[in-house]
């Protein structure tokens, strides 16, 4: 199974230069919790504190751990934890699915059948610095470049106390629901606009940043799959993040902002290949901030 490959990796650095050794044998790090009285169990707390409370050791490794928690009277759960630096969501779903289809061999189902992927991570590295070092990798930094320059100044988003001068990192999430109507009218407005989805949403997102800051240039970036259809069965961290600059001005019509966040969308997807790391060291230290700052992932479920 490719995700058991994955775990047989750390990572470690010498002179500031990181490196990987993948380890020979088995390597994995597989726990069971058995609460035998479930009356005041709670799942969610029991998933959270493995995660938080128990980070990953980059070079002790493994980066990927599998808990399976047993509550009586409860379903069992299997909770598979992997660090970004060895998957994305595309991996993730890849190592469930692959894992549903040994567990039901396992049950007496039909065979998993599972091939093993014709392509490697390693090659997918060599060919994307091949590409960044051709005359194509170059286009598309000086694109980028162009595409980003000035200064980009951080967004000042309100808040209800003063920032402290030593971030926590504590992170937190905030679920709401949009409203069914809300969303069929957004629907209805795509199609008349003939814009993709993601083009609406996004130009409601960056609407959205300008009333909370007042500012006019925003940037934010988009996450993109990051791998062509040669490598969908190979496991690892592909995912690109795309950057995706608008000048919201508050004077025009939101049909008239949407065409521009649009035309802007359009253009970025057909450079979406060159990484967001790299176009750090072209770009003013601000701007690299303002690109770290806010995120907007959009999945048309």
């Amino acid at each position: 199974m490719p995700a058991i490959r994955l775990g047989r990796t750390t990572f470690s650095e010498r002179d500031g230069v990181p490196f990987q050794i993948v380890h020979e044998g088995p390597f994995v790090d597989y726990r069971e919790i058995l609460i035998k009285d479930g009356g005041e169990a709670d799942l969610e707390e029991i998933l959270d504190a493995q995660v938080s409370q128990r980070p990953i050791d980059l070079e002790q490794g493994p980066p990927v751990r599998w808990v399976l928690v047993s509550i009586k009277r409860q379903q069992p759960v299997l909770l598979f934890i992997a660090h970004h630096i060895i998957s994305d969501g595309w991996s993730i779903i890849t190592a469930i699915t692959e894992l549903g289809k040994l567990y039901r061999e396992e049950t007496g189902g039909p065979p998993a059948n599972l091939p093993l992927p014709k392509e490697t991570y390693s090659r997918f590295i060599q060919e994307q610095s091949g590409w960044l070092a051709s005359q194509g990798g170059e286009r598309e930094r000086l694109f980028w470049r162009e595409a980003l320059s000035g200064h980009i100044p951080l967004l000042n988003l309100p808040t209800n106390r003063p920032r402290p001068a030593n971030p926590s990192f504590r992170t937190d999430t905030l679920p709401f629901a949009i409203p069914l109507s809300l969303q069929k009218e957004m629907r209805k407005l795509a199609k008349d606009m003939k814009v993709r989805p993601l083009a609406l949403w996004l130009s409601a997102w960056f609407v959205f940043l300008h009333r909370l800051t007042g500012q006019q240039d925003l940037v934010t970036t988009i996450p993109g799959l990051g791998r062509s259809r040669k490598y969908f069965s190979v496991l690892g961290f592909f995912v690109n993040a795309i950057a995706i600059r608008a000048r919201c001005s508050g004077t025009d019509t939101f049909r008239a902002f949407l065409t521009q966040v649009t035309g802007t969308l359009d253009i970025a997807l057909t450079h979406k290949n060159f990484p967001l790391s790299l176009m750090f060291q072209s770009v003013d230290r601000g701007t690299s901030s303002s690109l770290a700052q806010t995120s907007f992932a959009w999945q048309n479920l």
